[in-house]
């Protein structure tokens, strides 16, 4: 793994708010109180069988609350540092220094705050708390590196309890995800097809087309490449965009032969993008939904225009066709809908496919791919959207 985001995928904001990712979740506050409970807990056992003259119980139970809630206060504040990271995609190595910078920074604040308040609260025996010696410089070090050490391992605890997470789910999300491709699989009617029978009649079919009819000919050519990219996608979780964009084309020329000047078809695909993994016939889905209920209902037809872009470490598929998102379309959008579920078992949160009316009589499509998968991760699905679980914080 070469990124945090690779373990931890951003999450669109339609579920991940700003809100929430500034003040956490209810179960991350109930984690934070129980585990920063434990620092005063045990101090306060240890203080009780041994004792210190110099300090009251209730001064010292005072002393570990007010430590207490500043390792929630300042482990928080790293929280949002690590959130950061992982969204501009940090790399390990950096992960580790601002990880470590982070926890200095944060135990030295830490440090200046107990002093501050020990000393304004007991400006006339600052000793008192054995915070503050003759010289007073080795113990605000010490009590620094103590600080460090304990926001080291709480952002230990941090990222261990996101991989114990994830490891958890990958079971669960590699089960759903065999069993969409099952169904998929039978939706096609993979099972019950003879690709050499089938393959065989084509050829037999175009043989008896006169040479002179091109247009037929190339028709059967180009529906013996749909089907035959169809037949041997088989279990493949992605393929390159360059493959998939082959089938958009196939798909168009057989449909340009039926609509033929209403279908007028524009594609700006960015060359960095043609490498990149996407789903089989996820984009062909779309734009068969594009021709079929806005370009075919349409007297005078209309554009397609098909845009492939990298942007901020994501792939950005546009989809803009004429047409009208309504309840009187006829429209079961169920293609649209499976595309969506084999989007959120393939990448979980970090994917996204939205369908919106971007202008009237204008329909934009839009695909969001990061370019992990649970191909490239060893099998090992991405966590579960935080939608779909309620005990998932970041």
């Amino acid at each position: 793994m070469n990124t945090f985001r690779e373990i931890l995928p951003p999450t669109p904001h339609s579920v991940y708010t700003l809100k929430r990712r500034w003040l956490g979740t209810k179960v991350y506050w109930i984690r934070q109180i129980l585990g920063w409970g434990m620092v005063p807990a045990t101090q306060l056992v240890v203080f009780l069988i041994l004792p210190d003259d110099c300090v009251t119980l209730p001064e010292k139970s005072l002393f570990l609350v007010f430590l207490a809630l500043e390792g929630i206060f300042f482990s928080h504040l790293l929280r949002i540092v690590y959130l950061r990271c992982r969204d501009r995609g940090a790399g390990w190595k950096k992960l580790l220094t601002v990880t470590a910078a982070s926890c200095y920074f944060a135990a030295v604040g830490m440090t200046a705050t107990t002093y501050a308040i020990v000393i304004l609260g007991n400006p006339e025996d600052p000793a008192k708390w054995d915070l503050q010696s003759e010289s007073g410089i080795p113990d605000f070090i010490n009590f620094s590196i103590g600080c460090w050490i304990s926001l080291l391992f709480w952002s230990g605890c941090y990222f261990a309890t996101l991989a114990f997470r994830q490891y958890r789910q990958s079971s669960y999300r590699l089960l759903q995800m065999d069993a969409a491709l099952k169904e998929a699989k039978l939706r096609a009617l993979r099972e019950q097809m003879n690709p050499h029978f089938l393959f065989n009649s084509l050829n037999t079919i175009r043989a008896m087309i006169p040479r002179e009819l091109t247009a037929p000919r190339d028709a059967v050519t180009n529906l013996a490449d749909f089907l035959r990219s169809s037949l041997t996608s088989d279990n493949t979780p992605t393929i390159p965009l360059a493959d998939e964009l082959e089938v958009v084309r196939n798909y168009l020329s057989i449909e340009k032969l039926r609509l033929e000047e209403r279908l007028r078809v524009d594609m700006e695909i960015d060359p960095a993008a043609t490498n990149w993994p996407i789903p089989p016939f996820l984009l062909q889905t779309v734009v068969e939904n594009a021709v079929k209920y806005g370009v075919a209902r349409n007297e005078i037809g209309g554009p397609i225009h098909i845009r492939a872009t990298i942007r901020e470490s994501f792939l950005r598929l546009t989809v803009i066709n004429h047409g009208t998102i309504g309840k009187d379309s006829e429209s079961t959008r169920t293609g649209i809908r499976n595309s969506k579920d084999r989007l959120a078992l393939l990448y979980g949160p970090s994917a996204s496919l939205a369908m919106e009316q971007s202008a009237p009589g204008e329909v934009t499509t839009s695909i969001i791919l990061p370019h992990s998968s649970a191909e490239e991760s060893d099998g090992q699905p991405l966590p579960l959207p935080c939608n779909d679980n309620p005990d998932c914080d970041r």
